[in-house]
């Protein structure tokens, strides 16, 4: 069990040590670019200073302690950003003690900041920003109702590389009803809830039976123009598959613009299965969103296969990262597979 305190200036040589071992982009995953690095208690006092004491009524940075032992073992920070639309921002936030990793303590943390946000503050909706390599973090977020609502690419340069962005939101209503949600249905809803995409209005949620027809119709469309000859499967067939074999072990989500189908993406936490966009949204950037969601829930490796005769699909997964690994076909076409993988390049340092 945790518990929240005002972080004090006595409280900087621990913030300090956490970081002793550990890299620049390290330091910038968890502080963002406000501090430099090597970071020295020097840093930490001007940020207290400068922005800590002189907004109080808005910045609140905790240390999260440990209740059986006293021991601090990380750092939060809430901000009331938007004071006219009480929106507030998780920040600068650690597990410094690394024995606490893994544990379930930053989830704590993570869940007494947003109670103090929604019932102290009385904010409406708490953000965060997360790059897409960190995993753990995502499925952190998640888990206490956070849903993905924004994918910002080459959102920070580092050296010669770029880090790409997930902004992620909760608002008080969601959170309101996962408090009385078990663990299972809460990941329902913030499935159902989660990936909303900005351009052309288009949603992508959880697949839902009742699209199931109109999703076979431009999921057979789409293959039929990829490979030039017409699905062997009939109709009947596909719907099957698709309500009572595929979902058993992937996720399957659906992009809807309207009540019009726009794309299927279907995957587990090592494979995406299946991919398809409607041939009236392709170069949209939307296969793009469903395969960063399908990253964004993996173990930081994905393999798929593609046709050999889609070069279209081919030069879709080579330009978002993913690498052939094989060749020959399993597939009942008897035609030519691909294999690709993607693997999640590691910056934990």
């Amino acid at each position: 069990m945790i518990r929240l305190e005002s972080l004090q200036k006595e409280d900087f040589k621990k913030i300090v040590e956490w970081n002793e071992s550990h890299s620049a982009e390290f330091l910038l995953q968890w502080a963002g670019p406000v501090y430099e690095y090597p970071l020295t208690e020097e840093q930490l006092e001007r940020y207290f200073d400068n922005y800590v004491i002189k907004e109080k009524d808005t910045l609140f940075v905790y240390k999260i302690i440990n209740v059986e032992t006293s021991e601090i073992v990380g750092t939060i920070e809430l901000n009331e950003k938007d004071r006219t639309n009480k929106i507030g921002r998780i920040g600068r936030f650690l597990i410094g003690e690394e024995s606490y990793r893994g544990k379930g303590t930053g989830k704590e943390a993570l869940k007494e900041a947003i109670r103090i946000g929604f019932e102290k503050l009385k904010l409406n909706k708490i953000t965060l920003g997360v790059f897409d390599f960190n995993i753990s973090a995502i499925r952190c977020y998640e888990s206490v109702g956070f849903v993905i609502e924004e994918y910002k690419e080459n959102y920070r340069k580092i050296g010669n590389d770029y880090w790409n962005l997930y902004e992620m939101g909760i608002t008080k209503e969601r959170w309101e009803a996962n408090l009385t949600l078990s663990n299972k249905e809460m990941k329902i809803l913030n499935a159902i809830g989660g990936y909303i995409m900005q351009q052309d209005d288009i949603k992508v949620i959880k697949y839902d039976p009742v699209y199931a027809e109109d999703t076979v119709r431009m999921w057979r469309e789409s293959k039929e123009r990829a490979l030039g000859k017409k699905d062997i499967h009939p109709f009947e067939d596909h719907v099957f598959f698709l309500n009572h074999v595929l979902n058993k072990e992937n996720e399957i989500y659906i992009a809807v613009d309207g009540n019009k189908v726009a794309g299927i993406v279907a995957f587990n936490e090592s494979e995406v299965n299946q991919l398809y966009i409607h041939i009236d949204y392709q170069g949209r950037g939307l296969g793009k969103k469903l395969l960063e969601l399908a990253k964004a829930n993996s173990i930081g490796r994905l393999t798929l296969y593609t046709f050999e005769v889609n070069k279209k699909a081919q030069r879709f997964y080579e330009k978002n990262g993913f690498k052939i690994i094989g060749r020959g076909y399993e597939n009942e076409e008897n035609l030519d597979d691909i294999k690709y993988e993607w693997v999640q390049i590691s910056r934990n340092k």
